[in-house]
């Protein structure tokens, strides 16, 4: 079988490179100690791709990991290189990797690079609803990317950040966090062109969290200042909604409270996010019988 092959190649591969390593005296003798690394890099290099074509992820990553080892200036790309073929069985392990390479790419100055492995960890987390860590992955990621003037990138983690935050919890403090950065991100987007009709969603869902802060004062302020922001959201259905669920909250009428969101449903879905905080919302009128609007 051709996997076969493949792997018995990647054994020879690996073993000719750890003879390099280790030359013995004549070795040391008659041959220079920077092209043996070189020599013995390109063998492991050799074996990790014959690993790969064999399947054998594991022995692919262990290859890789010699090639930093030979080549510490190279290191941030081969540590990079065996988390992405770990990453297909072991994805713990192969995030360790992923931010030894992370540390050697911003200690050289490659932010850009560092911050984009830095946000594939953070939906590496995200994927596997680990969602603690992939919010500290994507605060990370933002920062590295505005160092880089990435900022379009950026916006979008500080977004998963306020979203992901507030799916895994719903506390007081968590939620004023995420309001800041949903405003933040909006008033950001108002500045430009092609980002100006964005700004509405975040608008939105700050508004939103306001609400299931049991913060009805705020959600209204809230509400018109966004409106003179971005005359957009006066007009827009979220602001509609927004103003239905105030008066059937302060009315304490729950049935009006879920026949708005169903209507709503009908025709502009809410995800599970929205269902989520919104569901908080509707627990201050009323606490039993919470159900989907779907």
């Amino acid at each position: 079988m051709a996997e076969d092959n493949y792997a018995k190649r990647a054994k020879e591969a690996f073993a000719q490179g750890e003879k390099k390593l280790k030359p013995g005296v004549f070795g040391k003798m008659f041959s220079n100690k920077d092209d043996r690394m070189d020599e013995a890099s390109e063998l492991f290099k050799q074996a990790a791709n014959f690993y790969r074509l064999a399947k054998d992820f594991q022995n692919s990553s262990a290859a890789f990991v010699k090639c930093a080892e030979c080549k510490p200036e190279e290191a941030a790309n081969y540590f990079s290189e065996a988390g992405n073929v770990l990453r297909k069985v072991n994805t713990a392990e192969a995030i360790t990797y992923y931010n030894r390479a992370v540390e050697i790419m911003v200690s050289g100055g490659r932010i850009s690079m560092a911050a984009r492995l830095r946000k594939q960890i953070a939906e590496i987390y995200e994927a596997d609803e680990m969602l603690g860590l992939a919010v500290e992955n994507y605060a990370h990621a933002a920062e590295l990317y505005e160092m880089d003037n990435g900022d379009s990138t950026a916006n979008s983690c500080h977004l998963k950040v306020a979203e992901l935050s507030t799916f895994e919890s719903l506390e007081s403090n968590v939620i004023l966090k995420a309001i800041k950065l949903f405003e933040d991100v909006a008033d950001r987007y108002l500045m430009h062109t092609l980002t100006r009709y964005s700004a509405k969603d975040c608008y939105f869902k700050a508004v939103l969290l306001y609400l299931s802060n049991d913060d009805t004062i705020g959600a209204e302020n809230a509400t018109g200042k966004y409106s003179l922001k971005d005359p957009s959201f006066e007009t827009s259905r979220e602001n509609k909604l927004i103003k239905d669920i105030l008066t059937a909250t302060r009315a304490e009428d729950i049935g009006s409270f879920e026949n708005i969101l169903f209507q709503f449903n009908k025709i502009t879905p809410l995800d599970r996010w929205k269902t989520k905080v919104l569901l908080k919302a509707k627990s201050f009128i009323n606490r039993e019988n919470e159900e989907d609007f779907s």
